[in-house]
């Protein structure tokens, strides 16, 4: 079911100043009582500045170092006993996640700070929770405002804008699976058919496409590498982009409330994979390379919008980003045995993905992934 637009969330941009945050609050009239929400180091720093601006709100600050049952409990508890309006997340995926689902669970509206275009979840409706007895995230809803402070994003640890990319670039594969869902009659979502293949096209797909040209006018301007790039106009640009991308994507599901079509077979492999130090856009950017591939080669696509297996290898890896197994720092088992379980993932997701379709058609066991992942150069 499609949200009403005036449930979508609102792009804000609050110029250079952070002094410029409390007028933009007090614009949205949520309220004078507010609950921050911010991860450790960095985030905490920005949510002091922040708290130092918001004027004659009273404002309460809570550090999360994870998302689990006992946080959002004390979170949710916080918002009782203070009667708190609103709550507010300063940070990445943590602390936006752990507000997002307190917020929901609290029946209190959301405003989202960002402080790294690190993945597509910051708009959305959906939370990556560890420690429920449900597969993987759950779905809540929005945020009624994102603040946008380029900035902020723009001195984000690079490690975070990689993984961004890496998460943008994904939509290629897990778009594709999707309409390969539409057109063979698999898709089990609640959304219409219509709705799902318009907000793939509109969202999704155009989130990849912008990422990629941004890569591409890197390439083409001829930085001797990223370390030489960070810090300019160019790259300030290049993250300015890749936030709108990504914060379009977080939109598309918002419409749907859903992440298919976002969140396909790269994905189901990313959740497979036990390499927890690395970054979520990093673990899809990489299942990517085979999906494409496959999806290439099983649907007889010289490319999948526009992208084949080839050049998006070759984009990631200008930028950094894992493009092997070694690169992941994973076993070449590890990445086998991720594609054989993201199979089993996507089942229990109820997503048909390119996986399905292959192993309907051939057999798909540790040799024939084997040889995917030869093919795709991942080992």
């Amino acid at each position: 079911m499609r949200l009403s637009l005036l449930m979508l969330p609102k792009l804000i941009k609050i110029g250079n100043s952070l002094e410029n945050v409390e007028e933009e609050l007090e614009k949205l009239s949520l309220g004078n009582k507010a609950l921050i929400v911010h991860g450790k180091t960095q985030t905490c720093k920005i949510a002091e500045k922040i708290k130092r601006v918001m004027g004659d709100y009273k404002v309460i600050e809570a550090c999360v170092e994870k998302v689990s049952p006992q946080t959002v409990s004390t979170l949710q508890k916080v918002v009782k006993e203070n009667n708190i309006d609103f709550c507010l997340a300063v940070g990445g995926g943590t602390s936006i996640d752990a507000a997002k689902y307190t917020a929901y669970e609290s029946k209190k509206p959301l405003v989202v700070f960002p402080t790294a275009p690190s993945h597509d979840g910051i708009a959305s409706p959906n939370v990556s929770l560890k420690g429920w007895m449900k597969p993987y995230s759950l779905v809540a809803t929005p945020p009624i405002a994102v603040l946008y402070h380029l900035p902020t994003l723009a001195n984000a640890p690079y490690e975070l804008v990689r993984a961004g990319v890496g998460d943008a670039l994904a939509k290629y594969t897990a778009s594709r699976d999707l309409l390969l869902a539409l057109d063979t009659h698999k898709c089990e979502e609640d959304a219409s058919y219509e709705d799902l293949r318009a907000v793939a096209y509109e969202h999704f797909i155009t989130s990849a496409k912008i990422v990629t040209k941004e890569i591409e006018r890197f390439r083409e301007e001829g930085w001797e590498d990223v370390s030489s790039w960070l810090g300019t106009d160019s790259y300030k640009t290049f993250v300015s982009n890749l936030f709108f991308a990504l914060f379009s994507s977080g939109l598309g599901m918002a419409k749907i409330n859903s992440s298919v079509g976002a969140s396909g077979s790269e994905h189901n492999i990313a959740h497979a994979l036990q390499c927890n130090n690395r970054k979520h856009g990093e673990k899809v950017a990489l299942a990517s390379i085979p999906m494409l591939y496959l999806q290439q080669s099983c649907l007889n696509e010289d490319k999948i919008f526009g992208m084949d297996w080839k050049t998006i290898r070759e984009h990631l890896s200008c930028l950094g980003l894992p493009t092997t197994v070694k690169e992941l720092s994973i076993k070449d088992s590890e990445m086998v045995n991720a594609v054989l379980k993201g199979l089993q993932i996507g089942k229990m997701r109820k997503r048909y993905t390119i996986l399905d379709f292959y192993a309907e058609k051939e057999k798909l066991n540790e040799s024939s992934v084997y040889s995917i992942l030869k093919e795709t150069k991942l080992i």
